[in-house]
């Protein structure tokens, strides 16, 4: 299906016309798409923890700010040699009102490829059967920024207030460093 808007086009308006002719092509014309920005890590560290041998979480400076993600710092962690298969790191968030988007968009940099990257949010009761929702990605690429996304249409109509990132679910840890951006909320 699709939808038609009309566009009106003035040239040179509130001025008389003199006789000019003027043209144009190709108008392009953008609907937006809501984003709200769950954290970025460029302002002050939010208040985390690690859980399941997941160690030396925190602020650092992006190694390779370039191509899908530019900005200066990102959240890094290290899953430490030995780590539970569900060790993951986590921070609060103001909440996350769905509000007809589905989408989490979230900057990953992750040293090996095919690794699962699972986010989990919950709401005030912490982690509670039914009061929780989790989707897991796989990455694509190794040492290099990749965007990640994650569809939460299934998720329950809940005040999530906890944001959960688990890299290489399933698997023990190596002592491997992975690190996150620029996480959204995207219709």
């Amino acid at each position: 299906d699709l939808d038609y808007i009309t566009v009106i086009v003035f040239y040179d308006f509130g001025n008389s016309g003199a006789g000019e002719t003027y043209y144009f092509d190709d108008l392009e014309v953008g609907i937006g798409e809501y984003v709200q920005s769950i954290e970025n890590f460029e302002g002050e560290a939010p208040g985390s923890f690690s859980f399941g041998g997941n160690g030396g979480q925190d602020i650092a400076s992006n190694p390779d700010p370039s191509g899908e993600n530019t900005t200066a710092n990102v959240y890094q962690f290290v899953k430490g040699e030995g780590a539970e298969v569900w060790a993951g790191s986590g921070f609060a968030v103001d909440v996350i009102d769905f509000n007809g988007a589905s989408q989490i968009h979230l900057k990953s940099y992750s040293p090996e490829v095919g690794r699962v990257v699972k986010v989990k949010l919950e709401t005030s009761a912490g982690n509670v059967a039914g009061l929780t929702h989790e989707v897991d990605v796989t990455t694509t690429v190794a040492n290099q920024w990749e965007t990640l996304i994650y569809d939460f249409s299934e998720a329950p109509d809940l005040e999530y207030i906890t944001f959960i990132v688990f890299y290489d679910f399933g698997n023990p840890g190596t002592g491997s460093t992975y690190m996150f951006d620029e996480i959204q909320l995207i219709d």
